[in-house]
């Protein structure tokens, strides 16, 4: 295995633990969500938008703020 092809899957193994333990942080608060955070960090790490939807009381903006505050990325409501 060439230098560059180490180095690589290095990154992708410390990105694997860092996403682990995100999502692992998340689920300490949030319980049974687990289909729902895993797909909203996804959505973070392709950088791309979310729709979340959802009858009140369900969770919604605790999930997104719990993301925010672990990742350190900022939260607002629109």
């Amino acid at each position: 295995m060439s230098e560059q092809e180490e180095a690589l899957l290095e990154d992708v193994e410390r990105f694997q633990k860092t996403f682990l333990a995100v999502r692992q942080e998340i689920r300490k608060i949030l319980v049974g969500q687990d289909e729902v955070i895993t797909s909203l960090l996804e959505a973070l790490v392709a950088r791309g938008h979310v729709l979340v939807e959802g009858v009140p009381g369900i969770g919604k903006t605790l999930v997104l703020r719990l993301i925010s505050s672990v990742t350190g990325c900022k939260f607002s409501r629109i």
